[in-house]
């Protein structure tokens, strides 16, 4: 962590507690050194498993002039040991030497962060640094438990009046109210911590967004920290999508048709977004709730505008219809919304069952592949000089069907007539070989041949699950049905 790192303390190696004159004498020390091509000497209080430490004429100015600002000194002091008492120092010695646990071991036998006093809340302090600096000191995988336990006991300090009471006086200068300097100071306390965990969230050997919404839960942190942090992991999502929706608006005025066609695409722009958002907030949070309503909305009015305005409605309108709506089914809207979704989505599967294909009974029927059948009705008999003259009515049943069973159709009737032509031939050529005329031969292998097709012709419809366009089959029409009980005959009429 670079404040940890590259704090200006641990780069002047000088402690909390000490006084402008020591800053200038230890800033004075070092440029001694460099000046005659030196480095400086290394100190006792320097823990390398820390990370580098880089002592230059630059380094060493830049950290003194950190340290010129006592709000600066407050902010960089929290990510700095405080060595007060034995303890302090006996458990500091185990850090310099490497020895990690047994050093946090020292802190944590002396520390009740339960109960924080004056003589122990540099024990709670040191043990929030530690766990801040383990968190982040393996390279291979992030500690987030160590981080949010930082934090949490961190916010321990933060709700004590103790804590301020003593720590602050450690910093004289500072000519605010104890309540604005808390603020002050919790609030670049938090963004420093925020800075420091984005670069690990949904990175490899990381943690990823709702892990980190799962310690929210988990850990007792500040409330400062818990809204930065969600507005970073989601503030840019959120504008994304609006941004979309925004663009989109004028959009679904302009088009009308195939206003649905704009829906499928800001799907395609937002669905990685709100999957990560939702991944984030779980099913509870009410902002997903209102977004996810507003996105519904542009999709049902997508939807609704293209059937309205009497689009061309084909198969392929309709499966796209269907893929909005499972979209739209998975976000998480309220019941409203919800609600609203369902009652577009029965009104558009009523339109589409009023369009289905009567033979396969699953796709949308078109226009040009729709069979005619003829029919007719005796309406008036006259006789007249024994010679009766009958009147006819006449009238066309159009019956709903897809391409698929218009070419499957016209496929089975070329397949029945080469069975006839088949055993025509078959049946021709046999009877020319044996008796020298085909006549017979040739109505025998017709009558084979119609057997024969209408056999496979029945077993493909089976396999196929399809209606047949024969009289027995289409009888079985709602419409057509009902015409035979009321007198009509199929076909042309015979007058």
């Amino acid at each position: 962590m670079d404040i940890i790192v590259n704090n200006p303390y641990r780069i002047l190696g000088l402690p909390i507690t000490a006084s402008d004159r020591e800053f200038s004498k230890r800033v004075s020390d070092f440029d001694a050194y460099i000046s005659i091509g030196k480095e400086p000497k290394k100190l006792n209080t320097d823990i390398g498993w820390i990370g580098p430490l880089l002592r230059s004429k630059e380094t060493i100015s830049s950290a003194y002039q950190k340290l010129e600002n006592v709000q600066s000194r407050i902010i960089f002091s929290l990510f700095c040991f405080l060595e007060i008492d034995k303890l302090d120092g006996e458990a500091m010695n185990c850090l310099y030497l490497g020895n990690i646990e047994k050093g946090r071991k020292v802190w944590q036998n002396s520390a009740d962060e339960n109960y924080i006093t004056a003589n122990n809340y540099q024990y709670i302090k040191n043990l929030c640094l530690l766990s801040l600096m383990t968190s982040s000191a393996n390279s291979k995988k992030f500690g987030n438990k160590d981080y949010f336990l930082s934090i949490e006991l961190m916010n321990k300090l933060f709700e004590s009046d103790i804590f301020w009471d003593e720590y602050l006086l450690l910093f004289p200068k500072i000519n605010l109210s104890r309540r604005k300097r808390s603020d002050l100071i919790i609030n670049e306390y938090c963004d420093m911590m925020i800075s420091h965990l984005e670069i690990y969230i949904d990175r490899t050997n990381g943690i990823s967004g709702k892990e980190v919404i799962n310690a929210l839960d988990e850990y007792v942190l500040p409330e400062i920290y818990r809204q930065k942090l969600l507005s970073k992991l989601t503030s840019n999502r959120l504008v994304n999508i609006e941004r979309v929706l925004e663009d989109y608006q004028e959009k679904i005025n302009n088009y009308k048709d195939n206003a649905y066609v704009l829906a499928d695409k800001i799907i395609l722009e937002i669905k990685d977004d709100m999957a990560y958002l939702e991944n984030i907030f779980g099913d509870n949070e009410l902002s997903l709730t209102i977004l996810s309503d507003n996105i519904s909305k542009y999709l049902i009015r997508c939807i609704n505008r293209s059937f309205n305005n009497n689009v061309s409605k084909d198969e392929k309108l309709f499966e796209i219809c269907e893929n909005i709506f499972i979209y739209a089914n998975s976000l998480k809207c309220s019941q409203n919304s919800k609600e609203n979704i369902q009652e577009s989505e029965n009104a558009i599967l009523e339109i589409k069952n009023n369009m289905v294909c009567w033979f396969c009974g699953k796709n949308v029927a078109v226009e040009k592949c729709v069979m005619d059948v003829g029919m007719y009705k005796v309406i008036s008999r006259d006789t007249f000089l024994n010679r009766t003259t009958t009147r006819y009515q006449t009238l066309k049943v159009n019956i709903r069907r897809c391409i698929n069973c218009f070419d499957f159709h016209k496929k089975l009737f070329h397949y029945k007539l080469m069975f006839i032509l088949i055993f025509v031939n078959i049946g021709l050529l046999f009877e020319v070989i044996l008796n020298g005329v085909g006549i017979i031969g040739a109505l025998i292998g017709l009558v084979i041949g119609l057997f024969s097709g209408y056999i496979f012709e029945d077993r493909k419809y089976k396999i196929a699950k399809v209606k047949a366009k024969s009289n027995n089959s289409i009888m079985k029409n709602n419409t057509i049905s009902d015409l035979l009980r009321e007198g009509w005959s199929i076909g042309s009429s015979p007058g």
